[in-house]
């Protein structure tokens, strides 16, 4: 043990993985009233891949040493392409992975699972045979509703009966330029007077 030394073999490469803020915020926004109780990592991936984001399950030896239920990755190459709506609709498609699975025999029990896609088929098939399966046309079905519903303008959307616009990245701009502003006036004017401590309203 005297003649052991204390230095490393080699220098190791930087992983290709790193633990990301923005996509847990955005799947903060998404959760539902199952995915809310999942542990989930939040990971943007270097490697380079042919997907543009995915969910696994962690084995159970894994979950012992982080506690993690679940990791969705998304392929940070392409990730940062997207804009902001696309970035939400990834995550929240990843979420959608997410299953519990109860025990048969004592459902209090029970295991996170990946659920599977509602329809699988290549673009390529569906545009020479249509709506040749059930769940090809479920989907088509449902992108009927979704047209009947609601209208897209660029990245806003509103609902056609109401009027009322569910999603606007462009009004979130406004709403940050205006903060932004505002906090310049109010730095300004507590440097002057101290006294004041005056805050952005949120």
């Amino acid at each position: 043990m005297e003649n052991c030394k204390l230095t490393p073999p080699g220098l190791l490469k930087p992983l290709p993985y790193e633990i990301s803020e923005e996509v847990e915020a955005i799947a903060k926004k998404v959760l539902n009233d199952l995915t809310i109780h999942a542990n989930i990592a939040y990971i943007e991936s270097d490697k380079k891949a042919k997907w543009l984001g995915k969910c696994e399950v962690v084995p159970a030896i894994y979950k012992l040493l982080t506690n993690y239920d679940y990791i969705i990755y998304v392929n940070v190459d392409e990730y940062r392409g997207l804009n902001p709506k696309q970035k939400e609709a990834l995550i929240f498609h990843e979420l959608e992975h997410i299953a519990w699975k109860p025990n048969i025999k004592d459902p209090e029990f029970g295991k996170w699972s990946s659920r599977r896609h509602d329809v699988g088929e290549f673009n390529s098939v569906i545009q020479r045979y249509g709506r040749w399966y059930g769940d090809v046309d479920n989907v088509s079905k449902s992108l009927d509703q979704f047209d009947k519903k609601y209208q897209e303008a660029g990245e806003t959307l509103i609902d056609k009966e109401t009027g009322e616009i569910l999603y606007s990245y462009q009004e979130k701009i406004m709403d940050d330029e205006v903060k932004n502003h505002e906090q310049e006036i109010i730095n300004e004017i507590n440097t002057l007077n101290p006294n004041f401590n005056l805050k952005v309203s949120k």
